[in-house]
């Protein structure tokens, strides 16, 4: 041991040779064996790094929502006043303001006071990136400006249509990646071959594509109720064609819920089309699950509502 700077360093770096990812771990050297990929004082969104695929990377501090917040604008802050920030070793081109952006939309979290300059002023570059976040604060009701976003993942290549590239699914598939990948190749492992796989939330068709894509089923139902994100998910499979799996959308813009009736639709989060609320009364049907038809034996069932 003695030619490693501490027990750390030695079982970190031969978990990253025998293929693994360290997520993150608090007592190390300076002087890290891996010091190539490895850094202690820029920190690693959480939420950006559980979609990105198993690498050989050591990421360090790695954070989630306020905490993480509070050590991007420490760093950012740092970097400004020339006091040695250090540069990026992801193998993504993501900013870190990139990071703060997901981070902030997903748990709507308002900067900490610790996290300010010496004036009580916001870092410059902290500032840009929550501005971005205030200017798109109105969600659109219609889908009238799509760009196209390309995901490759296992030599396959994923196109999605983006209506708002700051939205928290939407902005994975702007950086080329799949939204929540390590919970999505957990699925895949208990996926059985040639089952039908429903996909209930299926949102822009994030998983759903996945599931077609990138496992062995034979049939996917994706449900979603909200038209606006119904537009955008069946323009998604329209530009998807030749997946593993037949994606049936007989029941899309249906809600999901404990009894028959109709519902309204609530959108009030910025940014986060996943987080449409239903009410009673309105104009969109909803039935229970147990009372949807689906070709094949259903053998998988994802619920995010």
């Amino acid at each position: 041991m003695e030619d490693w700077p501490n027990d750390e360093a030695f079982v970190a770096t031969t978990l990253v040779n025998g293929g693994y990812r360290i997520a993150t771990f608090h007592e190390h050297a300076p002087d890290f064996h891996t010091k190539d990929i490895f850094t202690f004082t820029k920190p690693t969104s959480a939420r950006w790094l559980d979609g990105l695929p198993p690498d050989n990377g050591i990421y360090h501090p790695v954070e989630r929502g306020a905490k993480f917040l509070d050590r991007a604008k420490k760093y950012l802050s740092m970097s400004e006043r020339d006091q040695g920030g250090s540069s990026s070793f992801h193998k993504s081109d993501i900013t870190i303001e990139e990071q703060i952006r997901m981070e902030s939309q997903s748990d709507q979290i308002a900067p900490s006071q610790d996290a300010l300059g010496s004036n009580g002023s916001v870092p410059a570059s902290v500032a840009h990136a929550e501005a971005s976040l205030a200017r798109s604060a109105d969600l659109p009701r219609e889908a009238t400006t799509l760009t196209r976003a390309e995901v490759s993942f296992e030599g396959v290549a994923t196109t999605f249509n983006v209506v708002n590239p700051t939205d928290v699914i939407q902005s994975f598939h702007v950086a080329g990646g799949f939204y929540e990948l390590s919970q999505l190749l957990g699925h895949r492992n208990l996926i059985p071959h040639g089952c039908t796989v429903v996909d209930c939330g299926a949102n822009v068709g994030n998983h759903t594509l996945f599931y077609a894509r990138h496992t062995v089923a034979g049939r996917v139902y994706p449900l979603e109720a909200n038209p606006l994100t119904c537009e955008i998910l069946r323009k998604n499979i329209g530009a998807n064609t030749g997946g593993r799996a037949k994606i049936d959308a007989a029941h899309l813009g249906i809600a999901v819920g404990a009894e028959r009736g109709r519902v309204r639709i609530e959108m009030d989060v910025p940014n986060n089309l996943g987080a449409t609320r239903f009410r009673s009364g309105g104009d969109v049907e909803c039935l229970p699950l147990d009372e949807m038809q689906f070709e094949g034996r259903v053998a998988f069932i994802k619920i995010d509502v």
